[in-house]
């Protein structure tokens, strides 16, 4: 079966299909946290590390990610991630709908202008 899927083109075609997807993401992921991120092109990732505001402890940004019922990785949740103590990552390995996606990344942004609205207080 797999000797076909690579004769018939299906598993190129497979391949470039969640490249796709993932770049799509990764560009909503940019578009709506563009403020957080670091410069970077696009690319064809399924994760994207968030680095935190200054003053922002990753406990907090993952407690009250949970709260809204989105589930950030700690540094070292996956093995083959190099742990960063400054940063949380984002996994889109499951993906979901659309709409879904966006809602949490806003979601997102609105927990980190919140601790920063607080920072300058």
């Amino acid at each position: 079966m797999v000797a076909r899927l690579i004769s018939n083109g299906g598993l190129a075609r497979q391949a470039k299909l969640k490249r796709d997807k993932a770049a799509l993401r990764d560009a909503i992921v940019r578009r709506i946290l563009k403020a957080w991120l670091p410069a970077a092109a696009a690319s064809t990732r399924f994760h994207i590390w968030l680095p935190l505001p200054a003053g922002r402890t990753l406990t907090a940004l993952i407690a009250q990610a949970a709260q809204a019922g989105i589930t950030l990785a700690p540094p070292g949740a996956c093995g083959e991630w190099k742990a960063k103590a400054s940063a949380s990552g984002f996994v889109w390995a499951r993906p979901q709908p659309r709409r879904t996606f966006e809602r949490a990344l806003i979601e997102i942004r609105r927990i980190l202008e919140m601790a920063e609205a607080i920072s300058f207080v």
